[in-house]
């Protein structure tokens, strides 16, 4: 589904990330943001305690490969959040890592995961 650039939006802001999921009292959903706010508030860090985390990928898009290298001795599974059918699937070796996607990510000891 193609959403038209509303005319409030300013040129060179309408660069949309995938859905952020919202809840609001009565009303869940998806909420597009703009890339240029997620380029401020993104992170190149994650701070990972030992155990299963919920975190939003705020790396560039790249194989798990590379995204989880500075972990990799501590990874023990990762899941992505498929919003189309709500339920998690395994992340492998060659799955791409999108910004503002939801991961579970469990780790053997707590760590910092650099991306």
């Amino acid at each position: 589904m193609k959403i038209e650039k509303p005319a409030f939006i300013p040129e060179g802001v309408w660069d949309w990330l995938p859905a952020f999921p919202f809840e609001y009292p009565g009303i869940y959903g998806f909420l597009p943001l703009p890339r240029c706010i997620l380029d401020q508030i993104a992170s190149q860090e994650i701070t990972l305690s030992a155990g299963s985390n919920t975190v939003t990928y705020t790396g560039r898009r790249q194989k798990a490969s590379e995204a989880f290298a500075s972990i990799v001795n501590y990874l023990v599974i990762a899941y992505h959040l498929n919003v189309e059918s709500q339920s998690w699937e395994q992340v492998l070796t060659d799955t791409i890592m999108v910004p503002g996607d939801t991961y579970n990510i469990n780790v053997s000891q707590d760590c910092v995961w650099r991306f």
